[in-house]
Order: structure tokens, then C-alpha cells, then sequence
């Protein structure tokens, strides 16, 4: 008997004597670099450029371990002579020793075939979604880890090159992490309120669409095919019975969730639409425009209102507050605060130079007075800003650069705290007695504390209160997130392509944790 290496993920096992190729060996998600057979020809240890180790029973033609820990692709293996260690090198150069005789995990893992982009709860946290470099997406009961249904052709809202290796499951988060560092991507994905439908956008070959997905089983129906352009943004009515979509013709679509009817369509004609929201009643939508303006858009009269004046460049997100009577809106590195009823600008706030990359989310605090404003990625983060004059009350730093979505808490009384998917940050307000740094000039910077779960800022680290309480291995770092607060759980998403669900009792969390980070040596 042989072994060889076939073209693509396979090992071949072949019969010398016949010279035929009695099984292939499949699992890997990448190349592979070398195998290595056991002395009695019994196991064959494979590496691969996707940074793990197999061992396959020759006889049962099964993988009967798995060993995951380098953090760059591997070339070589080798045995001890007693076959107890399997010596590993990768590409640069880190040799690891792993003992064959302690149990490892066994079997296939369900997961994407390349990096988890994004992590997204339901409402109600009872489903977790996935998206991939693999452009599949994945629904998940976050109970029992068990994924329910697979979708493809899945577009994110984040442009990858396509020279970006696709046999390197790490390497659509690589190429991002070299330009940008931790990166939070747009989020392509919406549940409707009541966590039983999910909105995604498609992205094939010939035609674009997009598909409602049935929470519960995972059955997904294909809501369109008529688009002419990739889709930009998408969202759910507050009832859940309509959903917008925006895409590159410039083209805004109303569409019947029960029905799967288009209702109705605009933009594409004088101006062009890059995204909507709905209104907090649902009646109306804001229309970002590529003429630089904001408009509200009654659907089912077809009246339009116009801000009294434009961004000098296209508008790409827009966001309205609790109450609806504030509208914010981002173009390039502006922000323009709206009063929603009267059509008039507000404030303005041009984003500094050490701000170093796109606004993703707008988000008014509860009483209206704030307008926080999140960054894709860079040192700073999130930035505060005063409603009534657009003043930047504060920049905040050290939080994870996976951070891509926020929403307020409510319950936090006189403090501001927003809960995040790297975890819940907390600060005084700014202009506040206890807040000593807050002051009108844009030159500020702070670091900001989690409470309870989170994410350290290298995404490195489980956190607790802000201080660092799990380490993550190489095999486990992560490329997306999100966090059950009230339940206390943690869903990452791994550059390797799994779902790793974290748990922690806080009742059993001392009340200082040991802070476990490595100390230099004295």
C-alpha cells in the first residue's frame, strides 16, 4: 500500500500490486503539504495550509484525530521514533510537539470552509447566524451548537478581491486584517423582530437576490431575482411585514414579506439610493441619496420630503432616534443631525484625522442628547457627539475591533451604556462631574471599561468587568462576534471557519477576577 497526496484536499491510498486507488482520504480544507505513515502502516499523520494536523486509520480509511493549534500553514511532519509525538513545522518556522497518545477530538466539526466575517443572535437568542469568505451562510440552534441549514452564494457588505487565496480558509480575514487590523463587518443579515424570519441578500452568477429565511427549520424562499446590481442594504419592517432593499442600480425595492410581492420601487431615475431605514412607526422610510441628500418617503403615497440641504457626497447610512424626531446621516467623513418633522439641519461634525477609517453605525441615545458614532476599525473606535451643537464630546479607545453593531440599554439610569457584540460598554456621560475628560475638543481620547462578558481589544481575550479571563490559542482567534448579555453567552466566529459558543455563570465570577495577562519580565 501507498499514500499520496491527490490533487485538491484528498489523500489517495493505493494498491501497488493493482496500482489502483483503493480510498481517498478527504477532510481537509486546504492544500496539503505533507503525510507521514506510522511505522506499521496502520495511521498516516497529514499537514495542510489549513493550519491542521490529521491522522487517518489506513484500514477503516476514517480521520481518527485532529490536531489544531498553528497559526500559519503547515509544511512538515514527523514521527518520534516510538510513534508517541508528532513533530510539526510550520511556515514560520514554529515547530510543535503533540502527544499521540492523549485523546483529541475525533471527527468532523460542521463549519464554514473558510473565516466566519459574521455572528449575529436572533431578538429572542434562541438562533445564531453565520456568514463566510465561503459566501455560505449558516443558521444555528444556539442551544445546542447544532447548525440547521445551510444557504449559498451569500454577499456580504464588504468588498474582498478575488485574487484573495480561496484554498486558505483564513485568508479572506487575513487580507483584511493587513490593511485594517480587527475589522467588523457590515452586517448583510436582519431578523425580523419577532426572531422567526431572517433576511439575507444573495449573490450568483447571473442574478442577485434575496432570501427570507424560516428561523425555525431553516427553510428559505427566494424573494427575488430581478435585481441588476448587488445589493447594498437591507431591512425589516418594525412589524415584520415588509422589508427594503437597496442595490447597486441605484434602485430602492418595497417588498410584501407574506405575499413575496414587490410593492413598490424607486430611485434610479434622478438620483440614486444607497440604503434605507424604516421610520419608528414604520409608516415612512429614509432614504440615504447619492445626490447627497435625506429624504422621508411615504410607500404607499409616494410622497417624498426632503432635507432643507445636501451632504456634498453621497449619503451611505442614515438613522433616526427613539422617538422619531431626530435623523442622523454619514457621507464620507460627515455627519449632518437632522430635526426629522421641520426638515432642518441641526449640527454638523467632520471626522478628525485620527479617525482612520468609514463610519458603520449611527445610534441616538435614549434621551437624544448624544449621537454615538462607530467606526469600522482603527484606535478609536466610537465617537460621542452632541446633538445640539455636533461637537465631539469624546473619542473612546481600547475596545475589540470587531465591533460592528450597538444598541443602547435602557435600564442603565444616568449612566450611558451600549451594548455592543464585543460586549457592554459603560461611561459617564460626557459633560458629567464624574466624567473628567469630557470637554468639546475633538483631540480627547479615553478608555472606555466592558461590564460583565466581553472581548479584549486585540480580540485575544475573553474578558470579565474589562479584565482579561480566557485566553484564546491561535486555532481559536477569532474574525466575528456576538454576545447573549442576559444570558451570558459568547459566539465567535473563528478564522478557521467554526462557531465556538462560550458560556459563563456570573454568579460563580469572583468579584475580582484574576487578570491573567502575561507580565514582563522583571
Amino acid at each position: 500500500m501507498r499514500a499520496s497526496v491527490e490533487k485538491g484536499h484528498a489523500i489517495g491510498i493505493w494498491n501497488t500490486l493493482r496500482a489502483t486507488c483503493d480510498s481517498l482520504l478527504e477532510g481537509h480544507r486546504a492544500a496539503i503539504s505533507d503525510v507521514v505513515l506510522s511505522e506499521d502502516e496502520s495511521k498516516i499523520a497529514s499537514g495542510s495550509y489549513d493550519k491542521s494536523i490529521r491522522v487517518w486509520d489506513m484500514y477503516t480509511a476514517t480521520c481518527i484525530a485532529i490536531y489544531d493549534g498553528h497559526a500559519e500553514s503547515i509544511v512538515s511532519l514527523i514521527y518520534s521514533a516510538d510513534e508517541t509525538l508528532l513533530i510539526s513545522v510550520d511556515l514560520n518556522g514554529t515547530f510543535k510537539v503533540w502527544d499521540t497518545s492523549i485523546e483529541t477530538q475525533s471527527g468532523e466539526i460542521e463549519s464554514h470552509e473558510s473565516a466566519v466575517l459574521e455572528v449575529v443572535f436572533s431578538p429572542d437568542k434562541k438562533t445564531i447566524v453565520t456568514t463566510s469568505g465561503d459566501r455560505t451562510v449558516r443558521l444555528w440552534d444556539s442551544t445546542t451548537g447544532k447548525c440547521l441549514s445551510m444557504g449559498t452564494g451569500h454577499r456580504i457588505f464588504a468588498w474582498i478581491p478575488l485574487m484573495v487565496p480561496q484554498d486558505i480558509p483564513t485568508a479572506p480575514f487575513d487580507h483584511i486584517m493587513s490593511s485594517h487590523g480587527l475589522f467588523g463587518f457590515p452586517r448583510s443579515i436582519e431578523f425580523s423582530a419577532d426572531s422567526s424570519t431572517i433576511l439575507s441578500s444573495t449573490d450568483g452568477s447571473e442574478a442577485f437576490s434575496i432570501k427570507l429565511w424560516n428561523a425555525a427549520n431553516g427553510d428559505c424562499q427566494l424573494l427575488s431575482d430581478e435585481f441588476t446590481g448587488s445589493i447594498l442594504s437591507i431591512a425589516f419592517s418594525p412589524d415584520g411585514t415588509t422589508v427594503t432593499s437597496t442595490s447597486r442600480d441605484g434602485i430602492m425595492r418595497y417588498w410584501d414579506t407574506t405575499t413575496q410581492k414587490l410593492l413598490a420601487s424607486f430611485g434610479g431615475g434622478t438620483y440614486s439610493i444607497s440604503s434605507s431605514i424604516y421610520t419608528v412607526d414604520g409608516t415612512q422610510l429614509v432614504l440615504a441619496c447619492d445626490d447627497g441628500m435625506v429624504r422621508l418617503l411615504h410607500p404607499s403615497t409616494r410622497n417624498c420630503k426632503e432635507m432643507n440641504e445636501a451632504h456634498d457626497s453621497p449619503v451611505m447610512i442614515v438613522t433616526m432616534s427613539v422617538s422619531g424626531s431626530k435623523l442622523a446621516s454619514n457621507a464620507k467623513s460627515k455627519v449632518k443631525i437632522w430635526d426629522a418633522d421641520a426638515g432642518t439641519c441641526i449640527a454638523n461634525y467632520t471626522s478628525t484625522s485620527d479617525t482612520t477609517s468609514n463610519i458603520s453605525k449611527l445610534l441616538f441615545s435614549p434621551d437624544e442628547q448624544y449621537l454615538v458614532v462607530l467606526y469600522e476599525a482603527g484606535e478609536i473606535k466610537i465617537e460621542i457627539l452632541s446633538v445640539a451643537t455636533g461637537h465631539c464630546l469624546d473619542k473612546l479607545v481600547g475596545i475589540c475591533g470587531l465591533a460592528n453593531h450597538m444598541a443602547f440599554d435602557s435600564s442603565a439610569g444616568s449612566s450611558l451604556r451600549v451594548i455592543t457584540n464585543v460586549g457592554t460598554l459603560e461611561f459617564d456621560p460626557p459633560g458629567s462631574a464624574t466624567c473628567v475628560h469630557a470637554r468639546s475638543s475633538s483631540s480627547r481620547q479615553r478608555a472606555v471599561n466592558t461590564i460583565g462578558l466581553g472581548l479584549s481589544k486585540d480580540g485575544e481575550w475573553i474578558t470579565w468587568d474589562s479584565r482579561n479571563m480566557l485566553w484564546l490559542p491561535p486555532a481559536f482567534r477569532i474574525s466575528a462576534s456576538d454576545i447573549d448579555i442576559a444570558g451570558s453567552l459568547l459566539a465567535l466566529g473563528s478564522r478557521l471557519g467554526r462557531l465556538l459558543l462560550i458560556g459563563v455563570d456570573p454568579s460563580k465570577m469572583p468579584v475580582n477576577v484574576l487578570d491573567a495577562s502575561p507580565r514582563p519580565l522583571a
